[in-house]
């Protein structure tokens, strides 16, 4: 059975985890779509996403297009997996935590099951391989728990239960650092637009070199749309960029907050409160953003549950 699992990152449902086990499923404004987007880009009937040759893929059937971690979909449907953005008209619309197709599992499995039932069907030496097999796992499971006995007496015991925060998902991280920022109030400015551009243009050709420059030039290109009351620059050079910008930022901090969360949850808090405060450094907290916040509350339950540690021993 297909199963996909979307969060939904606009509208009046923003918030929800929806699970679908049918395909298709589309989307759009109109009630009698399976998922109902309730933005001003959104076409009656804007899409579908379904399952096609063994993956979920997005059909786009607006003219006002749909974008897939801001790749145009175009004529030919594009596969989508976990971790996937979709949007329209710059604005997130849905974010993929799940896209599995079960089929594909069963269909794999049938050959190799017939060709078993065949070879246990036959005579002789085939139930002598499985006795030996059975006991050659045996005999490394039991190896295996030996080993874990003698490195938990060697090391000391380790706290019962790991601390964590609510974790961010990977389309969260994406969601929350691609948000606009708001707009100011009263009329648009373009004298600091400006200003901001070309702070943007000079961090671009920096952005390797300070720990924090990638985060610094994203905001800038974001700053310049702000005040410009614009959606997207005139200059193509400086849209293309603040995309690739963006592109490299999300990704980053995606892959960084995710093995900084993998060694707190092992255990090695001392190294997860290093890594969360790698990303603090590369991620300043200006605006306030979700990930940095979340960032410090795992930081400090690392130290937290590092010093438990320390003590105990």
């Amino acid at each position: 059975m297909p199963s996909l699992q979307v969060h939904i990152l606009a509208g009046k449902e923003r918030g929800k985890r929806l699970v679908f086990r049918e395909s298709p499923v589309t989307f759009g404004r109109e009630a009698d779509n399976t998922l109902v987007i309730d933005v001003d880009a959104a076409s009656r009937q804007h899409g579908e996403l379904r399952v096609e040759g063994g993956q979920w893929v997005v059909e786009n059937r607006s003219q006002n297009g749909t974008q897939v971690n801001r790749r145009r979909v175009k004529a030919k449907p594009m596969t989508v997996g976990a971790g996937d953005v979709l949007s329209i008209g710059g604005i997130d619309i849905l974010g993929i935590e799940q896209a599995a197709v079960d089929e594909q599992v069963i269909e794999q499995a049938q050959p190799a099951q017939e060709a078993r039932d065949s070879e246990s069907a036959q005579p002789g030496g085939r139930v002598d391989r499985k006795v030996k097999l059975w006991i050659g796992i045996g005999a490394y499971l039991l190896a295996m728990l030996l080993l874990m006995i003698v490195l938990q007496s060697l090391g000391g015991k380790k706290q019962d239960s790991i601390k964590t925060a609510e974790k961010l998902s990977d389309a969260r991280i994406a969601h929350d650092l691609r948000e606009p920022l708001p707009s100011p109030p009263g009329q648009s400015d373009m004298r600091r637009a400006e200003e901001e551009l070309r702070k943007a243009r000079e961090l671009y050709g920096q952005r390797d070199t300070k720990i924090d420059a990638l985060y610094r030039c994203y905001r800038a290109f974001q700053q310049s749309l702000r005040y410009s009351g614009k959606k997207a620059f005139d200059d193509s050079l400086d849209q293309n960029r603040f995309f690739q910008v963006q592109d490299e930022l999300v990704a980053d901090a995606t892959k960084r907050y995710n093995y900084a969360f993998t060694l707190l949850t092992e255990g090695n808090f001392e190294s997860a409160a290093e890594g969360f405060k790698d990303l603090m450094d590369r991620l300043p907290n200006d605006p306030p953003n979700t990930v940095y916040a979340n960032a410090v509350k795992q930081r400090a339950l690392a130290k937290e549950q590092h010093e438990q540690l320390r003590r105990s021993r």
